[in-house]
């Protein structure tokens, strides 16, 4: 937690402790408290997790794939 501290950015700050503690809203979890009526991904249609907005998404690899080469 030492590392959050040193975060500056409050809104990068709140990103990162949401990560950590897996709090974001995803269609899964807003599934479970009937906040909508689906758990599929609105890009690929997939299950909505975290790991899949982050990660497993066809669109969200796109979007690394494209910070990758923006960085090179």
């Amino acid at each position: 937690m030492k590392v959050i501290k040193q975060i500056s950015n409050f809104k990068l700050r709140n990103i990162f402790y949401r990560l950590i503690n897996n709090d974001f809203f995803t269609k899964t979890k807003m599934l479970k408290f009937k906040m909508t009526n689906s758990s599929e991904c609105d890009r690929c249609g997939a299950e909505e997790s975290t790991k899949h907005l982050l990660w497993d998404c066809p669109f969200s690899q796109l979007a690394w794939i494209h910070l990758f080469l923006a960085l090179k």
